[in-house]
């Protein structure tokens, strides 16, 4: 059967390291249009950090935002939101005093984090976010709903602690994954970009088998191996790599439009 919906990573994906898609990526995503393909970006991305390069490529059938905990319809209407559990808030925050680390919550659109810091500055540059100071989380009002937390570390040293002990404290309870090398991820297990597939599987009625997906990290693994066809762009990690049907270019060299090109 043919490919009728390509779900696609933003970062390191479809953005070159300028953050800029190129006319190649574009073309080949209006090429897929042009056929019938749902388009559908996916990314550990907020809603509205995401929208402005849609117009880019001529806009999108199904939006997969903040890594997979929220699914919009092509008019911006939310479908599906899975937040993370309250209860396990409060505890996310005392990690993170004790590792010394940076730690933001969201509240819908609006990140908040606890003193304006180089990685709060850094996050609202890169995502075109606004944030909030908020002062210590300990003090803070916690009583809503969340769809998803953010770890920011720069060391890739300490970052790969982080990651460790983090996901021995919750990863029974808590999906934790890195999109970026300096972006640690923390959903609802049950929110993934594969669950968001699965999700749109059944609100278009496409199979599984008849999607392509396509991605550099660890967050993008459950789309590319539920997909039927799983794409990893050439900067890929490796371990995404080996879970991969077909490894395309890097992203700075339009991976993701040559992909689309070979299997569309």
């Amino acid at each position: 059967m043919p490919i009728q919906l390509i779900a696609f990573d933003y970062d390191d994906t479809l953005l070159a390291d300028d953050r800029t898609i190129s006319d190649e990526n574009i073309s080949a995503i209006e090429y897929a249009r042009a056929k019938g393909v749902k388009i559908v970006p996916a990314s550990g991305r907020a809603y509205s950090s995401m929208l402005p390069y849609t117009k880019l490529f001529g806009g999108f059938d199904a939006m997969v935002a903040t890594n997979g905990s929220q699914v919009y319809d092509a008019s911006g209407k939310r479908l599906q939101f899975i937040s993370v559990a309250r209860e396990l808030v409060p505890e996310l925050t005392r990690f993170a005093a004790e590792e010394g680390a940076y730690l933001q919550l969201y509240d819908d659109e609006l990140f908040l984090f606890e003193r304006d810091c180089g990685e709060s500055q850094l996050y609202a540059r890169l995502a075109g976010l606004q944030g909030r100071a908020v002062g210590p989380f300990s003090a803070f009002p916690l009583d809503f709903d969340m769809p998803k937390l953010l770890f920011i570390e720069l060391d890739p040293g300490k970052m790969a602690a982080l990651r460790q002990k983090a996901q021995a404290r919750f990863g029974q309870s808590l999906a934790i994954e890195n999109s970026k090398s300096m972006y640690l991820e923390v959903t609802n297990p049950a929110a993934t970009k594969g669950s968001a597939l699965r999700f749109l599987s059944g609100h278009f009625g496409i199979p599984l088998g008849d999607m392509m997906a396509i991605g550099d990290s660890g967050n993008d693994l459950p789309m590319i191996e539920l997909a039927g066809v799983g794409v990893a762009v050439g900067n890929a990690r490796g371990f995404v790599k080996e879970k991969a049907d077909f490894i395309s270019a890097p992203s700075s060299d339009s991976g993701l439009g040559k992909a689309i090109r070979r299997f569309v």
